[in-house]
């Protein structure tokens, strides 16, 4: 398995807190099914963009492949978005 470039101090052991700090800090995207961030960027504005997958239970080939098939749209969309919703049939921008 490759190396991740950019990983989490506490792995999956991270708090939402930190994850989202560090997102912050480093201009990234929170990628999440938990909806606790989406509660988090209602009540603080944080994290500065957040991308909610809900997909339900699929295999990582098809979320990978879920990716790839709409990382162009999503890169334009969060040009000026801060909130998207994915899932195997639509694309939803929420703020």
């Amino acid at each position: 398995m490759p190396s991740i470039p950019w990983s989490l101090p506490k792995q999956n052991a991270t708090p939402d807190r930190e994850i989202i700090q560090l997102a912050d800090q480093e201009e990234r995207i929170v990628v999440s099914k938990d909806s606790d961030f989406l509660d988090n960027y209602i009540l603080d504005d944080r994290p500065h963009k957040l991308l909610l997958v809900s997909t339900g239970n699929i295999n990582n080939d098809d979320l990978i492949h879920l990716f790839e098939q709409n990382l162009e749209t999503l890169q334009s969309l969060f040009e000026e978005n801060a909130v998207i919703a994915i899932n195997e049939d639509e694309i939803q921008v929420h703020y």
